[in-house]
């Protein structure tokens, strides 16, 4: 048993009852569990572990946590399950919903680690910061008195070296055994890795959310999913209008037996309520299977009993290069393929009477009031800016990040001195591009594409995957209303537009006949959405969009888009038309990047033949495009 606690220290459990925030705590007590001292990469050092000093016969997580956040890793403790710790004056904090002893940075703890000697001495060494911390003979037998306590095998397994075999429990076994798995290869009472494709969600309650997922396998212990029947699409009975607007949504497919449910509990249930949609493709790590409760099987993530707030579920994101998320991509377009092809599944055939029974179906009463509504943004006039600037007068609408960075002319922009430099060998030449960022005062003259419906672009997600040799044509599956949300490809929509700009500075300053300088700004994916503060989206059959869309614009530049088709100007930029913009100036962010581009051999002559001070682009074309810069 252990000897009682000497004078200035409390027991683990009085500690835990302690007021956070404004308490602290001398204890000695045992290690039960640790994570391995990591750094942080910004010079900062970081130990975790936790301590108990009786009920050792109980999960890990029930004893008191320690973290230790110092900018010196002498500073920090490292020891390692079994060690005896003593820790001096440490702060009793909340955090995450537990209590927590924390020493952060500046903050002096003293700490000393008591491990078990070895061989037949069996001396206990010491480890100790600051160097001169010193244990009482009642601190050092309370010490000693608990290095003889036995730890359970469950929770010393946890980190025990590599070089050490413990002894084989449930824990372990499932751990080290578990493996990423096709769903084809599950079987019931095992825990596998999974990736597929998210094909419904349900938030059953607040402790779970249930994901079914495929990877285009078949697995003959999962419940079979039939395809939708002829009058799938006709609403419920005594609702032939569909007025009723909730009514039960059909399977999207893929059919047969693919699919397998699985339910997260916490806290994977409240990261996949937050981030997980449908069409994902998600990684799901440690999943239980186990025998359905109607038939089959299902999976299961439960709390993890050593990190209870591990997640060990998450979407794996589209630029992730991951070979197994291409096998899954490559399956699932041979998978519709063969369904569009064959007749014996008869999902085509239904899929075309659906359509055409979906065009005999009068609009129910939602459908008409959003038909209503999109009237009234069309019809709408456009939106009068609260103060119209005037013409030389900075637009106030629109602000641009990184304030203190003065403004630059486009004429500084374009033709900046750092590109010029000297070889080592004396030859002069200009480099193609820098990355570099400006600020500068502009003003919109013109636009690209044309129409404002082609602002917003889609791309296949799923054949970005591929490479291009793996890809497939577009005609191999085209994007029908009526076909299934999963035999759909993954069209995602990105804002793709370019500007053309020219100096903003007042007519004032201007020389007479000068011609202000003009740049080709691109304006694309994320830096797009920070302008409009819209998503990209289909523009052609979302009008209520483009209509927000063309308010955003409009206090950007102006009557633009109504001169540029009073003039019926349909071609790209025309340089030659210098006719003065009545598009209110403003500040906006510029950074100069390089697009690799194919440089002819005609081209790479004619570039030799120039004069010998200036190099060709080297196979890089200069662009501009706009960041940083919102509409208010």
């Amino acid at each position: 048993m252990p000897a009682s606690i000497p004078a200035g220290f409390m027991s683990v459990g009085t500690a835990k009852g302690l007021t956070p925030g404004s308490s602290r705590a001398s204890i000695i007590a045992l290690v039960v569990d640790v994570l391995p001292p990591k750094s942080s990469g910004t010079g900062t050092f970081m130990s975790t572990f936790t301590i108990k000093d009786g009920d050792l016969d109980s999960e890990p997580w029930k004893g008191l946590k320690i973290r230790f956040v110092k900018n010196s890793e002498a500073e920090v403790p490292a020891p390692q399950i079994g060690d005896v710790i003593l820790v001096r004056n440490i702060p009793i904090n909340h955090f995450n919903n537990q209590i927590i002893g924390v020493s952060a940075f500046r903050l002096s703890t003293p700490w000393i680690i008591f491990k078990k000697g070895s061989g037949l001495n069996g001396r206990t060494s010491l480890i100790c910061h600051p160097p001169d911390t010193r244990a009482t003979q009642a601190e050092a037998s309370h010490a000693a008195s608990l290095l003889g306590c036995k730890i359970p095998e469950a929770a010393s397994a946890v980190s025990v070296p590599a070089a050490i075999t413990p002894k084989t429990t449930l824990a372990s076994t499932t751990s080290r055994g578990r493996k990423f798995t096709l769903i084809k290869d599950v079987t019931c009472d095992t825990f596998v890795d999974l990736i597929g494709q998210v094909v419904k969600t349900f938030p059953e309650d607040y402790n779970r959310f249930m994901l079914y997922i495929t990877d285009y396998t078949t697995n003959n212990l999962l419940y079979t999913q039939q395809p939708p029947s002829d009058t799938a699409n006709f609403g419920r009975d005594g609702d032939e209008f569909g007025y009723i607007s909730h009514a039960r949504r059909q399977w999207p497919g893929p059919y047969g037996q693919m699919t397998i449910q699985v339910t997260l509990w916490h806290p994977h249930c409240q990261y996949a309520r937050s981030n997980v949609k449908e069409n994902d493709f998600v990684l799901l790590e440690n999943v239980r299977v186990k025998p359905g409760r109607d038939s089959g099987i299902e999976g299961n993530i439960h709390t993890d009993r050593i990190y209870p707030e591990k997640v060990t579920a998450r979407v794996i994101h589209d630029n992730e290069n991951d070979p197994r998320v291409k096998a899954l991509v490559k399956r699932k377009i041979e998978y519709w393929k063969q369904m569009k092809a064959g007749g014996s599944n008869n999902d085509e055939p239904k899929d075309q009477s659906t359509r055409n029974k979906k065009k005999k179906k009068p609009p129910n009463q939602k459908e008409k009031q959003e038909d209503k509504k999109t009237q009234q943004v069309e019809n709408r006039l456009k939106p009068a800016i609260p103060t119209r600037a005037k013409h030389d007068e900075l637009n106030a609408h629109v602000r641009a990040n990184k304030p203190t960075v003065p403004c630059s002319p486009l004429s500084s922009i374009l033709h900046n001195e750092s590109h010029n430099n000297t070889s080592p060998d004396g030859i002069e030449y200009r480099l193609p591009f820098q990355n570099l960022q400006y600020r500068s005062s502009i003003r919109v003259v013109d636009f690209f594409p044309p129409n404002l419906e082609d602002f917003a672009v889609r791309y296949d997600v799923e054949s970005a995957m591929l490479s291009d040799a793996e890809s497939v044509d577009e005609h191999d599956d085209d994007d029908g209303e009526g076909e299934s949300a999963m035999r759909r490809r993954r069209w995602r929509w990105e804002w793709r537009f370019c500007l053309l700009v020219e100096d903003g500075k007042p007519r004032l300053r201007a020389n007479p006949g000068e011609e202000r300088e003009r740049m080709q700004l691109f304006v694309a994916e994320a830096d797009a959405v920070f302008l409009l503060q819209m998503d990209a989206v289909n523009l052609r059959k979302d009008p209520r969009s483009l209509g927000q869309l063309r308010e955003k614009l409009f206090i950007l530049w102006g009557d633009l888009e109504e001169r540029k088709a009073a003039k019926g100007d349909d071609d790209a930029f025309n340089e030659d038309d210098r006719k003065a913009s009545t598009a209110p100036p403003f500040v906006c962010c510029i950074k100069e990047y390089g697009v690799k581009v194919e440089v002819d051999s005609e081209m790479q002559e004619n570039d030799d033949a120039e004069d010998d001070m200036l190099m060709p682009s080297l196979g890089w074309e200069r662009r501009f495009r706009m960041f940083g810069t919102t509409i208010l």
